[in-house]
């Protein structure tokens, strides 16, 4: 073999060797791809739980003790469904709502698109529109979150709290947004943003599953006594919900009644009426009485509250004498003083929700109370007078309880309280705290779940910190890559 067979045969096995080496590495190199792409696939299809964590200040999206304590609890099969057009859930809403199916089995979460399957929303007639909606349900019934509801916007002005769909439609429009503060004195502006996601589901998720449930009655005279459409939405939001009552000549209250609500009625009752109410008080029911300076003056409604030996002050509406228990804009609306010490309106007060009252007549409380009855003040009118009368302090709310026949009565004396026009969202939380208390089917047994306050979140960093994420993203990698051209221009020149 001469020299240039040699040479072309050392070429040939150098070439071999180099294309073996370089078919070895192209080889590892797409194993290795294809093993990172199985990962990230394998863990692209894992539950938001593993793979998202909760990294706001608040923990805005960690579930409350309350609400794992009572999850895990839960042996009843729940379904979350998110009702959406495409199918297209928000990342941070479903991982918040796999949350709960991380805590227990037996709660799935899936979504539905009402589009693709048409037929899917003929069971809830409550759903209107294209919005985006939470159905939770067990085999006993459902409640239809809206995910509009989820956020809501306190507005420290005005003192009160409105959904964040509401809020945005109304700063758009600056000609609002001046009207308020001109005519008002309501910065639109000044507020703070809440998350009721937890509080929303979970309640939800208890009304559920909760095996028996309360039958509220609102009496109605016929004479458009019913709820603001506020208190409406304030007894949706904590489960609470009635059904219409009306007493014709020979009507009994039904059986399954918890509760009676009288609101407000613009004449006296019946003999009919009356007799129905009274014997329903009797035999140990429920009462909740919503009276105005005028309802004072009707014989047979007063008559329904005299066996709980208290009596309303006659002379119209209370006007206080004291300027830190009244409101600015008038001495007749009152911020009655609360009995802290009632555990059924607590929360509210610990929650720093005023309890705004106007148009308010008094409560007197019997020196002497009938046999067996108890009557406890919730709030009072303390130095408050009449026109006509001086009463010193007054009840402007009782709780009275007859523990001879278990009935019970919770009589405000400001229907005026819970009207749309109403000085804040206080008054009615008050009021649904009371009427759940009267609920003998169905109460709560958790603990509040308080709204959890959000904001812009930003994340500030400091020039070292820059510094150091710089030399990692980008100097070390270009040191590498500068690095590995110099080799590889070295070794082509041998």
């Amino acid at each position: 073999m001469n020299q240039n067979d040699m040479n072309k045969k050392s070429m040939s096995l150098g070439l071999n060797r180099a294309s073996r080496v370089g078919s070895w590495t192209l080889a590892v190199t797409l194993i290795f791809l294809a093993v990172l792409i199985v990962i990230n696939l394998l863990v692209a299809a894992l539950p938001g739980r593993f793979t998202q964590f909760d990294t706001t200040n608040n923990g805005r999206y960690t579930l409350s003790q309350t609400t794992e304590k009572f999850v895990k609890g839960i042996d009843r099969n729940v379904e979350l469904i998110v009702v959406s057009q495409n199918a297209s859930v928000d990342a941070t809403l479903q991982n918040f709502l796999e949350r709960y199916t991380a805590l227990n089995g037996k709660i799935k979460y899936r979504v539905v698109d009402p589009v693709a399957d048409p037929t899917f929303l003929e069971k809830y007639s409550e759903i209107v529109g294209t919005g985006r909606y939470i159905i939770v349900q067990s085999d006993l019934r459902y409640h239809i979150v809206d995910t509009q509801s989820l956020e809501t916007v306190y507005i420290t002005d005005a003192q009160t709290a409105i959904d964040l769909y509401t809020y945005e439609k109304m700063v758009a429009d600056e000609s609002i947004v001046n009207a308020y503060a001109q005519y008002y004195g309501i910065d639109l502006n000044n507020v703070v943003y809440y998350f009721n996601g937890e509080q929303a589901i979970t309640s939800a998720i208890e009304y559920v599953v909760a095996e028996q449930m309360p039958h509220l009655y609102l009496f109605s005279t016929g004479d458009g006594s019913a709820f603001s459409s506020m208190m409406d939405d304030i007894l949706e939001a904590v489960m609470l919900t009635y059904e219409p009552l009306t007493l014709n000549v020979g009507d009994s209250v039904p059986d399954d009644a918890s509760c009676v609500i009288i609101n407000a009625p613009s004449f006296d009752l019946t003999d009919s009426q009356y007799q129905a109410l009274s014997a329903f008080v009797a035999e140990g029911g429920n009462l909740i009485l919503l009276t105005k300076p005028d309802n004072t003056t009707m014989p047979k409604l007063m008559s329904l509250v005299a066996p709980f030996g208290v009596t309303p002050t006659t002379d119209g509406a209370l006007s206080e004498g004291n300027a830190n228990k009244r409101h600015s804009d008038s001495a007749t609306v009152l911020l009655p003083t609360v009995n802290t010490q009632n555990e059924l309106i607590y929360t509210a007060y610990a929650n720093n929700l005023a309890m705004v009252m106007p148009n308010a007549h008094g409560i007197l409380i019997d020196e002497t109370l009938p046999t067996g009855v108890t009557v406890t003040s919730l709030f009072n009118a303390s130095d408050a007078y009449t026109d006509t009368a001086n009463y010193g302090a007054v009840s402007t709310g009782v709780l009275a309880e007859n523990t001879e026949t278990g009935a019970k009565l919770t009589w405000i004396a400001s229907a005026d309280a819970f009207s749309d026009s109403s000085y804040g969202s206080g008054s009615f939380y008050y009021f649904a705290l009371l009427a759940d208390s009267f609920n003998d089917g169905y109460a709560s047994t958790l603990t509040a779940i308080e709204g959890m306050q959000i904001g812009a979140e930003y994340l500030t960093v400091s020039s070292l910190a820059i510094r150091v994420v710089s030399v990692i993203l980008f100097a070390i990698p270009a040191a590498i890559l500068i690095s590995g051209i110099v080799v590889w221009v070295r070794r082509r020149r041998r």
